[in-house]
């Protein structure tokens, strides 16, 4: 039993208690009192009748139990004369007087429990965001870290579809029930727990539903030290696979056969990193100071446990996110970063998906790039990496095959805004303008805040003449976004492709004026330019984002929005310097 009161969390089965998060001594003794107090809470407890239950055959006197409920008071913060714990009645006993949260968790005495067995075969579940225990928010990092670590390992199983973490963290806390859930992600289990750290001793819970009859078909209960976690994670999906009865190829087995050993601080580290990267990017572009603090817990694993792979493909791909999303300066840090974790571990996808990004992104090298992401996805199937692999085939001017790894990654991230952004930049780029709208039109019907799918809306509007919608949609999405850079630079395209000249050269005078101060893509500019039928300062701006290796030339060979430029030679040779192939079918 695990329950709580005030700051204070008492774990009964493994013997530990936490005031504020931090991990206090008790004597076994003081725990069986404490217990038997709670669960007589409000009830007068009579000396003897303590005794006699604590103490059992053994012979005490009263002396004994006096000394025991004097050190809980003062383990606890308790006072007698004014006790808001455990009260004395004189010469009579003792009685626990404060609310208590009862939290239960299947203790951990034997094999795993079974229950029913599923309807149908499972062949897709969700991890819901483990619950943390502990009772002290400050530790609501352990037990995010350890849902996504557990995704990470349910992921390397090749035949089953996970949910991926942006989708299954919109539920932490939620009053939906499990069918409402798994109906919404379309799984057919869901697996949920809860995590609690006291010191360097570590428990996990997890229960497996199967959502169509919301029945439990197993349960299980772990214990370990913290540097034993990584192991203790693989045993927990190993155990999962073989209740859902997924027939493990003979590299998933050696993969969750392996055990890992890691320094307790180094563990505590990237777990810390593991939280603050994922706080950082799911909030971009408002928190990037968060990514930047995960690459401090990162490193510090590694001074301490500098071959610990997890902590090295970590920091490359915290490295790589923070590169896309403003400091290119990162680019290199993060392709060592990855090679390194490579180096540790040929069979870490998240580090062949990186290094596939900065290949594609940054370095232009399309078939290395491609060559990375597809063995990613042969250890990972069922991964968002289908994600990034999609908007590489989109740039390639493949976008049939673009639309069925988008696709399948909706599929995995079906609550992923971001994802769905990108399905209609792929519609876009392949001049698929109503399949564009569409999709984004669903995507603001679930929220309609989302500033980057109503760019996209607008930039759909634009390609088929609809200029007023356009405008609309450019200003709310500027709007949402505080007015930043990029919904400015995408405002004077939409001027100059409605052919309000005035207006988009006004908004070049801002980007011009702005660029004094920070980077601003030539190759926005370089659009709007193209639009208002000045082929020489577009190709100046395009030249300007060749030599800066700017992102947005990644999609140079398909970009509606330069359609004017590509029967003029420099726009052919420019295509070659970046790696393409003219091709006649990737602009439609």
């Amino acid at each position: 039993m695990i329950c709580r009161f005030d700051d204070i969390v008492v774990n009964f089965q493994a013997c530990t208690l936490t005031k504020s998060g931090n991990a206090l001594a008790l004597e076994r003794k003081s725990f069986a009192v404490l217990r038997l107090l709670i669960e007589h809470r409000g009830r007068l407890l009579d000396k003897d009748e303590i005794l006699d239950s604590v103490w059992k055959d053994v012979f005490v006197t009263q002396n004994a139990l006096t000394r025991v409920i004097a050190q809980l008071r003062k383990t606890l913060g308790d006072e007698a004369r004014q006790s808001r714990y455990i009260k004395t009645v004189q010469t009579r006993g003792y009685r626990f007087v404060a609310e208590v949260e009862i939290m239960e968790m299947p203790e951990p005495k034997g094999p795993p429990t079974h229950l029913p067995k599923a309807a149908k075969p499972i062949e897709s579940l969700a991890v819901l965001p483990l619950e943390n225990y502990s009772g002290d928010p400050s530790q609501d990092y352990f037990a995010d870290a350890m849902t996504d670590e557990l995704i990470t390992e349910l992921v390397k199983i090749g035949t089953l579809k996970v949910t991926s973490r942006t989708s299954i963290m919109q539920y932490k806390k939620t009053r939906k029930s499990l069918p409402e859930i798994a109906d919404e992600l379309h799984v057919d289990a869901i697996v949920e727990g809860a995590a609690l750290k006291a010191g360097e001793r570590v428990r996990i819970t997890a229960q497996l539903i199967y959502a169509a009859t919301d029945s439990h078909l197993w349960a299980e209960s772990y214990n370990c030290d913290l540097r034993d976690i990584l192991t203790l994670q693989r045993e927990v999906a190993r155990t999962i696979a073989q209740e859902i009865k997924i027939k493990l190829t003979p590299q998933e087995k050696t993969g969750f056969a392996r055990s890992e050993v890691i320094h307790p601080e180094a563990c505590e580290a990237y777990l810390k990193g593991i939280y603050y990267f994922h706080q950082g990017r799911d909030k971009l572009p408002a928190t990037l100071a968060l990514l930047k603090q995960s690459f401090a817990y990162f490193e510090t694993a590694l001074k301490i446990e500098p071959t610990y792979a997890l902590a090295q493909s970590a920091l490359a791909s915290a490295y790589r996110w923070l590169a896309g999303y403003g400091v290119p300066a990162l680019y290199p840090k993060a392709k060592a970063a990855a090679l390194r974790a490579l180096e540790l571990d040929e069979r870490s996808a998240e580090a062949h998906a990186t290094l596939g990004y900065i290949l594609f992104k940054h370095e232009w090298k399309w078939s290395a790039a491609e060559a990375q992401y597809q063995r990613a996805l042969a250890l990972s199937p069922y991964s968002l990496f289908h994600h990034g692999y999609a908007l590489l085939l989109s740039a390639l001017g493949r976008h049939d095959e673009a639309l069925r790894e988008i696709e399948l990654t909706e599929q995995l991230d079906p609550l992923n805004f971001t994802v769905k952004a990108n399905l209609g930049i792929i519609h876009v780029c392949a001049r698929q303008y109503e399949q564009a709208i569409e999709t984004i039109t669903r995507t603001l019907e679930i929220d309609a805040n989302l500033s980057v799918p109503r760019w996209v809306l607008a930039w759909a509007y634009a390609e088929q003449g609809k200029f007023v919608r356009a405008v609309e949609e450019i200003h709310k999405a500027r709007s949402l976004s505080r007015r930043d850079l990029f919904g400015l630079a995408n405002l004077g395209y939409i001027y100059a492709r409605a052919g309000q000249r005035h207006d988009a050269q006004k908004v070049i005078e801002k980007l011009l004026a702005m660029s004094k101060q920070q980077y601003v893509s030539g190759y926005s500019i370089a659009t709007i330019y193209a639009l208002l039928d000045d082929g020489e300062r577009a190709f100046q701006w395009l030249e300007t984002a060749y030599e800066k290796r700017d992102d947005f030339m990644t999609f140079l060979q398909v970009d509606p929005r330069l359609d004017k430029l590509r029967a003029d030679r420099r726009f052919l040779s420019l295509m070659k310097r970046v790696g393409f192939t003219p091709n006649a079918k990737a602009v439609g």
